[in-house]
């Protein structure tokens, strides 16, 4: 009697390594912006006389102060650009007996053995049958074309 085998589900999403590069990013920006404050609002008194209400009540902070409340601020900043990110990219999903595309809320499902042909047109990944009918199209340009390739061997 043979035994069916079945592999664990392929996904592929955006990864978690830019969570920590937009984290330490964010850091770095907002701990640079508290040392320059400062210098820059001082320099923009001398050369044009006036400068922002915000950047002048910055200036009366103290840097002990400055440096990490703008460091919090640019770590904050940077982990809601990384979460709006995440939700706008595609995530695809390639199982023995099925396929799951994923978008912005967005979900699209194909039965595997239905699937004939994968392919991009362009930045939008399409996924038909043997009759040629499309069975699922979905902007997929995050994800890189060798991966999607291996996922579907």
């Amino acid at each position: 009697m043979a035994r069916a085998t079945t592999s664990a589900p392929t996904a592929l999403r955006f990864s978690t390594v830019w969570l920590w590069l937009f984290g330490i990013g964010g850091l770095a920006l907002g701990c640079g912006i508290g040392f320059a404050i400062p210098s820059v609002g001082q320099w923009l008194v001398d050369t044009v006389h006036e400068i922002p209400g915000p950047l002048r009540i910055a200036m009366t902070v103290p840097r002990v102060w400055l440096v990490p409340a703008t460091t919090v601020i640019g770590l904050i900043a940077k982990l809601a650009l990384f979460d709006t990110a995440r939700n706008e990219c595609s995530a695809l999903t390639v199982s023995d007996d099925h396929v799951e595309l994923a978008q912005n809320g967005r979900e699209q499902y194909a039965i595997r053995a239905g699937v004939a042909a994968v392919f991009r047109e362009d930045a939008v990944l399409v996924l038909t049958d043997r009759n040629r009918l499309r069975l699922a199209r979905f902007r997929a340009a995050d994800l890189s074309a060798r991966d999607i390739e291996t996922a579907f061997r």
